[in-house]
């Protein structure tokens, strides 16, 4: 979105045909994606969990990755229209949502993985709902001379060299799962998803560059200013990776006490 968004910006189109056919394409690809990492997670959990409550966690996972799907696009309209006030009120929305569910587990309600996953749920329609309000209506007409067939081929231009690593994306984390259930059985699973809470660290600095870092970026007109900035934040992101990598080998314990004693001996899979 944000590539397209400069492209119709220094080419003067319209930017509402170009975003239709993103949202084609990304459909197209959710559907195959959610079927492929819906059976994995089926395969991974038959032998923990009873096969009918199996498939409900998974339904609930397929439709919240859905609403995210949505949520993403919008928000990141939101975003690069400069329109930050309101990006954040569907976020904060959101959240208290999933925190209430949280504290109603707190206080007595089921602590089980579908009431969780319901509370994630919730959280995703109540922001996707409010970034419904909160945002401009307003869509850009077609230019003259320009139509969707135009865009469906410039998608796909961008779209198929990059392709390979957006499927990796989309199903590298069901298959590293699916991959420790087989192999090792629940304790592997169990140390997987005990290094996989650390990552929350990392994933704080992802969600800044996408949501405040990535839309700056997009609003930069000049395209030497943009190289410039996009280089700049590489090399920021390099040598900040480079430490952290360093610091964690060097002092692995202290981040190792966050998922608990039993994951102590995990120094040499956290720092990998």
């Amino acid at each position: 979105i944000t590539y397209f968004w400069r492209h119709c910006r220094e080419k003067s189109l319209a930017f509402a045909p170009c975003l239709s056919a993103i949202r084609r394409f990304r459909w197209a690809l959710f559907v195959p994606a959610a079927i492929v990492s819906g059976t994995i997670l089926y395969f991974t959990t038959e032998h923990y969990a009873n096969p009918t409550a199996a498939v409900i966690v998974i339904g609930i996972v397929i439709l919240t990755s859905l609403v995210a799907l949505e949520y993403s696009i919008w928000q990141g309209i939101l975003r690069i229209a400069g329109r930050y006030r309101a990006s954040y009120l569907a976020d904060l929305t959101g959240q208290i949502c999933r925190l209430a569910v949280a504290a109603g587990i707190w206080l007595g309600a089921p602590a089980t993985a579908i009431v969780a996953l319901l509370g994630t749920l919730l959280g995703g329609v109540v922001s996707l709902c409010v970034n419904r309000v909160v945002r401009n209506t307003a869509v850009a007409v077609f230019p003259v001379g320009q139509d969707a067939e135009d865009w469906n081929r410039k998608l796909r231009r961008y779209i198929i060299p990059v392709a390979p690593s957006v499927l990796l994306f989309a199903f590298q984390d069901s298959a590293v799962y699916w991959t420790a259930s087989q192999s090792g059985g629940p304790t592997i699973v169990a140390e997987t998803f005990a290094l996989g809470r650390i990552a929350v660290i990392f994933t704080l600095v992802s969600n800044f560059i996408v949501q405040i870092v990535t839309p700056r970026l997009a609003g930069i007109a000049d395209s030497r200013n943009y190289n410039r900035a996009a280089w700049a934040m590489r090399g920021l992101l390099f040598v900040g990776g480079t430490f952290a990598v360093l610091f964690v080998w060097l002092f692995p314990a202290p981040f190792l006490l966050l998922i608990g004693p039993k994951y102590s001996h995990l120094s040499i899979e956290f720092v990998v």
